[in-house]
């Protein structure tokens, strides 16, 4: 198991005991998760190259990005608290810079090959609580009206526990 505390960063070749918890600022980068990736996350960021089963049971928070090379995700995936999408150019963005970190820090050939060869982009999920999702979309909102960060994350708790 691995339960990440504030601020960790890391890159692991191989990761197949269950990759269970991020929170707050973390990044990971893992091949593979045994059963349980991601279970109990709360915030964070993890790029998992390969996937497990029951995946995402528990996430509250964060974003993962996976690598499904194998189009299993969808029927390994919690879809009752998450949601999988295609990633924006942003994530694809995002998601090259996390490769490029683990490449370095791990000299991954799987990490080379999806650097340098053409990876299946259709293979890339992002997967992300539904209730999180939405207090994003709200802090995005309270942004454009032109409040800061704090106020628009303040604003979205406020609204989101009123039930709205």
């Amino acid at each position: 198991c691995f339960y990440a505390q504030p601020q960790v960063r890391l890159r692991e070749r191989s990761c197949r005991p269950a990759l269970r918890c991020a929170q707050f600022r973390s990044e990971l980068v893992v091949e593979g998760v045994g059963e349980n990736g991601c279970e109990y996350m709360t915030g964070g960021e993890v790029l998992v190259l390969g996937e497990g089963a029951n995946f995402a049971a528990g996430m509250s928070g964060g974003i993962a990005y996976v690598y499904d090379e194998t189009k299993t995700l969808k029927s390994h995936c919690n879809l009752e608290l998450v949601e999988l999408a295609s990633p924006n150019e942003a994530d694809i963005a995002r998601i090259r810079e996390l490769l490029e970190a683990h490449v370095e820090a791990t000299a991954s050939p799987l990490g080379v090959m999806m650097l340098y060869q053409s990876t299946n982009q259709n293979a890339l999920h992002q997967v992300i609580p539904i209730e999180y999702a939405k207090m994003l979309d709200l802090i995005t909102e309270y942004e454009a009206q032109g409040h800061t960060h704090e106020e628009a994350q303040e604003l979205a708790f406020e609204i989101t526990k009123m039930g709205a």
